[in-house]
């Protein structure tokens, strides 16, 4: 990687983990943050987790659907708060509240990681741990009133995804299906392999609920050779969870989980179809969390780099083209009055790659004002 690459992709890597904190929330999604109790420390004190939490306008009650977060790299008390604002407006729209709590030792959650609690030789202990952390969050939730107790799906991504399949065999009231998104935990230095497919296994052993699970053949982390083993494994006994290879995706399909296209195209149909046999709502009963369309300006088009304003310093304008060039959709670029520059790709949706591009201006501008030059690959500078 050219010096270049690495610290655009340092910075911004830097800025998305502070994200979460750092920007305002997404009040048109009605996004809070919320600790709940889930257990007791061994002096008597409550253990909550960090959870971010977002709800339709109105009283409800209204369905539920929990997301468990996986693990990304390095210490888990440094990880950025899940927020996943596309999904949360997906379900927002047909009337769902989202929460996406935090393990133990993640964020701001209280308690120490079960991530590394016994690695791999107790992986099935930490997840039953995880999984009753999960149960006592639905508990807390199903007494509010805006929630509708009887109408919850629970779902997880990656490490996340392998805690959901635990309330397999003890659902609690009112859970009706499981979502494993690209489940599972890879840690160097032990047998990994072994153990997933062992937990997946006893996982499956007494199953009740029904589980659906979507894996990629390009996932970075998790082969698809592995995952059926683990699958095999799991409906050994019972046959309860659906296997879904959605083939490749993008660069790398652990990834597919938070995009919009992989909520058009390969997941949504399946989770919509089981809904409906399941009852669960499924339509649209509001446009308004809708993402807007961005409207281009007609200053110009994305890669007409001599357009590029001339006040930017030239470093911005360097930068600029190998974002255009080599880096996801939705991408946003920020431009300040002092010539200063912010730069976002590859985010949940326009929304917060706006806000990240802003953000990161904004940290450079010190009292320049931050103005949007280009927002989900439409440029929107005024002409004038």
């Amino acid at each position: 990687m050219n010096k270049l690459k690495l610290f655009l992709s340092t910075a911004v890597l830097s800025l998305s983990a502070m994200a979460a904190d750092d920007m305002p929330l997404r009040a048109d999604l009605n996004e809070q943050v919320l600790m709940i109790p889930v257990g007791k420390t061994f002096y008597g004190g409550d253990i909550s987790l960090e959870t971010t939490f977002f709800k339709p306008d109105g009283d409800g009650p209204f369905p539920l659907i929990v997301i468990n977060e996986g693990k990304t790299l390095g210490n888990p008390s440094f990880q950025p708060r899940a927020r996943y604002p596309l999904i949360a407006s997906e379900f927002l729209k047909r009337g769902y509240a989202v929460a996406l709590p935090m393990q133990r030792g993640f964020s701001k959650s209280g308690g120490s990681s079960m991530y590394l609690d016994g690695g791999c030789r107790r992986l099935y202990e930490s997840t039953l741990k995880q999984t009753e952390d999960i149960k006592a969050l639905i508990q807390v939730l199903g007494q509010r009133a805006d929630i509708n107790a009887n109408q919850i799906i629970v779902s997880g991504q990656s490490f996340g995804g392998i805690s959901t399949l635990g309330l397999a065999a003890e659902p609690p009231h009112g859970v009706k299906l499981l979502i494993n998104f690209a489940g599972g935990v890879k840690q160097e230095g032990c047998e990994w392999e072994n153990a997933l497919k062992h937990t997946a296994g006893k996982l499956g052993e007494n199953a009740k609920l029904t589980s659906i699970w979507f894996y990629g053949e390009n996932d970075s982390l998790f082969p698809l050779d592995l995952t059926q083993q683990m699958l095999a494994n799991y409906n050994k006994t019972k046959q309860t969870a659906e296997f879904i290879n959605f083939g490749k995706y993008r660069d790398d399909a652990h990834g597919m989980f938070g995009s919009k296209d992989g909520f058009d195209t390969i997941w949504w149909p399946v989770v919509e179809k089981k809904l409906t046999e399941l009852n669960m709502p499924t339509a649209v009963v509001s446009s308004k969390y809708e993402a807007k369309t961005v409207v281009a300006s007609g200053y110009a088009e994305m890669t007409e780099l001599d357009k590029f304003p001339t006040h930017a310093k030239a470093k911005c304008k360097e930068l600029y083209a190998d974002v255009v060039t080599n880096k996801p959709s939705p991408r946003a670029v920020a431009i300040a009055d002092n010539g200063s520059c912010g730069f976002s790709w590859g985010e949940p949706d326009a929304k917060n790659a706006q806000q990240v591009a802003v953000h990161y201006c904004k940290q450079k501008a010190k009292d320049s004002e931050c103005k949007l030059y280009l927002l989900d690959d439409k440029v929107v500078w005024p002409k004038s």
